[in-house]
């Protein structure tokens, strides 16, 4: 079964486990590498020998490059762009000079880590390597060691945001460093006419300015010894160092002096919280997230609120199909070296989904099939009715009951179809006046009764047979009209509980 084999090849590979990490690094890389280890031939019976995956491992986008098998074969005499995935190297040698490139086919092959510890280079085949990359279609790109690559690495959804995210990143930590946690700074300013004026000393002009600057240095030494302090303390570590103090309180005993904060602000200026709201918008519009997701409520209506819903509920779409697409070439790949037969419809109708609790979507889909339900019951109805008339066979019905409204295109002459089948007579239904049907029957041998008087109409062949033809004519008219309509309301969706 395709279904079975599928999934048994990813039990083997712990995708469900996994598939986090590689979206993960999908998302900040814009490749996913999972390397698959194969079980040891000898250590699976002869009778089960198949080459099952043992375990797997996510490997780090930066320590893996791609490489070709044109590559591979000359690598300096190599002059043009590696454009094909035949080979993943771990750990690429950065000094190759001439060793050649060794491929690990088998397990027992892969080499040991290097005598100072660091890892050794691996180079696997594509077959045992799960590459997830996102659009990659069409890249043109340098990889680590400068080597032009096409189509073959993904770029990162993070790359055109670059600018916006690292200049949020700025803002916010200027505002941490200098406006929330801060130390702020204290600036005084004192008021010094009375010192500088010369005419307050003794002496000519130059011995007038050297008095009155001394007196200024006194004061600033006296204010200066008042803001630090050393510290005395032998088991301190800044024992015997000149330390600021940290006053709880501040009285300035002069109206000729002035004191200001500078820094350790409680709220971050409105420039700033601007200017992170442009680089959350530009960051938003590039990855298709509705803004109302960063808390901006300007603007919401009931539209918003619903894509905002919306995309909560489908988020991940997106990474799921690009991995889908990588899983399924990863097990065409391995459908053929195991010898597993699929068809191309098999790939066709394979994909992931994933569980989501998302009300309305269960709503839309409970009202769809409450609609098929609606159908079928009516489908049903009219069916039982052209059986019930003698239109229709037993077959015919089932057909039309499997196919829909379709099978009545279906429906093909049949030997004596022309001929109407015989009306029964017709009795008083429940609640109307009237002999009950045993009563009619007693009745019938010494009264004249409806129904003897509609037994003598229907002997239309002996008496008027011109009233026969029309009345059969009338008849299948109805009949046909009948079916064309009830075939139009299926169509249309129109035919529900209450025309059933």
């Amino acid at each position: 079964d395709f279904l079975s084999n599928v999934n048994i090849i990813l039990s083997e590979i712990q995708f469900a486990s996994k598939i986090g990490a590689l979206a993960k690094d999908l998302i900040r890389h814009g490749n996913a590498f999972l390397r698959l280890r194969r079980l040891r031939l000898e250590k699976i019976k002869p009778e089960f020998r198949v080459q099952q995956f043992d375990t797997s491992e996510v490997i780090p986008p930066d320590s893996m490059t791609i490489l070709s098998e044109a590559y591979i074969q000359n690598p300096k005499e190599f002059k043009g762009v590696i454009s094909a995935k035949d080979y993943f190297v771990i750990a690429e040698l950065t000094d190759r000079k001439d060793e050649p490139y060794v491929v690990v086919w088998e397990p027992q092959d892969e080499p040991a880590p290097n005598e100072d510890g660091t890892a050794p280079e691996i180079v696997l085949p594509a077959r045992d390597v799960l590459h997830v990359s996102w659009d990659a279609e069409g890249s043109q790109l340098q990889d680590s060691f400068n080597r032009s690559t096409y189509g073959i690495w993904g770029q990162s959804a993070y790359e055109s945001q670059v600018l916006y995210v690292k200049s949020k990143l700025a803002v916010l930590t200027d505002y941490v460093r200098w406006m929330r946690t801060g130390m702020p700074r204290w600036i005084m300013t004192a008021n010094m006419d009375d010192i500088m004026n010369l005419a307050n000393y003794p002496g000519n002009q130059e011995e007038k300015l050297k008095a009155a600057l001394e007196e200024a240095h006194k004061v600033f030494r006296e204010f200066e010894e008042e803001l630090y302090y050393y510290d005395n303390n032998p088991e301190s570590p800044t024992y015997r160092k000149k330390l600021p103090i940290e006053p709880d309180e501040v009285f300035v005993h002069s109206d000729r002096c002035t004191l200001e904060q500078k820094g350790g602000a409680s709220s971050p200026n409105p420039a700033v919280m601007d200017m992170i709201k442009e680089c959350n918008r530009a960051i938003a519009s590039a990855m298709g997230v509705p803004l109302q997701l960063f808390n901006y409520n300007e603007g919401n209506t009931y539209a918003t609120s619903k894509i905002s819903a919306k995309f909560l509920a489908g988020y991940g779409g997106g990474l799921l199909r690009t991995i889908e697409i990588g899983i399924k070439e990863f097990l065409k790949s391995e459908f053929e070296f195991r010898g597993i037969e699929a068809t191309p419809e098999d790939w066709e109708n394979l994909y992931i989904e994933y569980d989501r609790d998302d009300l309305e979507e269960m709503k839309i889909k409970n009202e769809v099939d409450q609609g098929r339900a609606q159908v079928v019951n009516s489908l049903a109805s009219a069916v039982r009715v052209l059986y019930d008339g003698g239109i229709l066979s037993l077959n015919q019905c089932l057909m039309i009951m499997r196919e829909g409204a379709d099978g009545l295109k279906n429906l093909v002459n049949r030997s004596g179809g022309d001929d109407l089948k015989p009306l029964q007579p017709a009795l008083p239904s429940a609640g109307q006046m009237g002999l009950s049907p045993t009563a009619q029957v007693h009745a019938a041998a010494t009264v004249t009764s409806p129904v003897d008087d509609l037994m003598k109409k229907l002997k239309l062949p002996k008496d008027e047979p011109e009233m026969e033809d029309e009345v059969k004519q009338a008849i299948s008219d109805a009949f046909v009209f009948f079916i064309e309509d009830i075939a139009r309301k299926v169509e249309r969706g129109e035919v529900g509980g209450k025309e059933q």
